[in-house]
């Protein structure tokens, strides 16, 4: 199994096309504002979901960062679709985006939300 995952991983990136990622090409725009809208939504929805668990004594935050990246099984379905013709270029090329930028974005927000919740367990102390 352990051979298969490059694999997977070079057969992803091999379907796609790294100019729609060129911020500087009009026909690029629209999977860029594509990936941005998942993105902030996935990042957000995460951090939200986190500030619903109702236990005070974990960090909320942070449980909501750590659920972040979960591109994995996004990839899989996102080439599922890629090839049944259900997602066009320009979409697996969005979701691919967001699934490298969360990976990429969450142990740094991760690392701050650890600090931050650490403040605020020390503001609450008695």
């Amino acid at each position: 199994a352990d051979i298969f995952t490059p694999i997977f991983f070079l057969s992803i990136g091999a379907a796609v096309d790294p100019h729609v990622w060129n911020p500087f090409l009009p026909e690029s725009h629209q999977t860029l504002a594509i990936g941005g809208t998942l993105l902030a939504i996935a990042i957000v929805g995460k951090f939200a979901s986190g500030w619903a668990v109702p236990w005070r004594r974990y960090n909320r935050p942070a449980v909501g960062v750590g659920m972040a990246p979960r591109g994995e099984v996004g990839l899989i379905f996102a080439q599922i679709g890629l090839t049944a013709g259900i997602l066009s270029n320009r979409l697996f090329s969005a979701i691919l985006f967001v699934v490298i930028a969360t990976t990429l974005v969450t142990p740094p927000l991760l690392q701050w939300t650890l600090r931050w919740g650490a403040t605020l367990d020390q503001d609450s102390a008695p």
